[in-house]
């Protein structure tokens, strides 16, 4: 069985081949996208799952964070274009697309895991924060999706904003905004309460007691990957379908890769593979 970090792969010819290669040998392939696993995601999927919001919420994502030129210095593989893939889209905030995705997938009931909710993608990126010649990839991306149900999605990824600030997660329509900080839910307000709401903000309230990653890739929690691979093993074990799959890992990098071909085209809109 494999069990891959993000992104699954950088190219989608590398992809189609490791998940062919483990499907003839009928092993499970899983992917880490560990921000999935956290209670308050997981709360915030549900509202959106149970239309809490309203039909087909609007969906916005902000990664402010920064690396310095160090972090893409000689030697390292960070920045390279042949084993980075890109930049900040592909390597720090494809966390962000992927909760981005998951959570598209909820506003459109009946799609099939298999098919990407996003229809297309244009973005605008480049290298505006580091010095020249120290990375061959974007450092800043401004991603605006458009949804198979025609709702819009939106990303700010950048590692070029010193010093760096934690994730930011917006959901809101005509019924409803939620609010969330890295790990602290800053709002929950719906036009049509339910039990459980005036407690949600005091359960997910409190400030992150982490670095969040936003200017130091180490100051991460570690609880939300110990519960992906827990649920892998769960599978391995029990012979059921992992909910990160393969294709399902591989939807959130064809999102990329349609900003990347979007970028280099002058920011025009591109299908989704």
């Amino acid at each position: 069985h494999v069990m891959c970090e993000k992104p699954l792969e950088i190219n989608a010819e590398r992809m189609e081949k490791l998940i062919a290669v483990c499907a003839r040998g009928r092993v499970q392939l899983g992917s880490i996208f560990q921000q999935r696993m956290g209670p308050l995601m997981r709360a915030l999927h549900g509202a959106v799952a149970s239309n809490r919001f309203g039909h087909a919420p609007v969906l916005q994502a902000t990664v402010p964070w920064w690396r310095d030129d160090a972090y893409y210095g000689a030697g390292r593989w960070q920045g390279s274009l042949a084993l980075d893939g890109g930049g900040a889209l592909m390597n720090q905030a494809i966390h962000a697309v992927d909760l981005l995705l998951w959570l598209a997938r909820a506003s459109q009931p009946g799609l099939p895991p298999e098919t990407n909710p996003v229809a297309e993608v244009s973005c605008f990126a480049g290298c505006f924060g580091h010095s020249a010649g120290v990375m061959e990839v974007e450092d800043t991306a401004i991603v605006n999706l458009k949804l198979k149900n025609g709702r819009v999605a939106q990303l700010l990824a950048s590692t070029a904003m010193y010093p760096g600030s934690m994730r930011r997660f917006l959901v809101a329509g005509r019924d409803g905004t939620a609010e969330v900080l890295e790990d602290q839910l800053l709002q929950w307000s719906f036009r049509t309460p339910e039990p459980g709401d005036g407690t949600m903000l005091a359960r997910f309230g409190g400030r992150t007691g982490h670095g969040g990653g936003a200017g130091d890739p180490f100051a991460l929690s570690h609880a939300n990957h110990r519960e992906n691979l827990a649920a892998f093993i769960d599978c391995v074990r029990t012979g059921l379908p992992f909910t990160l799959s393969g294709t399902v890992a591989r939807q959130a990098v064809d999102v990329v890769l349609a900003a990347y071909r979007s970028s280099q085209a002058g920011g025009m809109p591109e299908p989704v593979a």
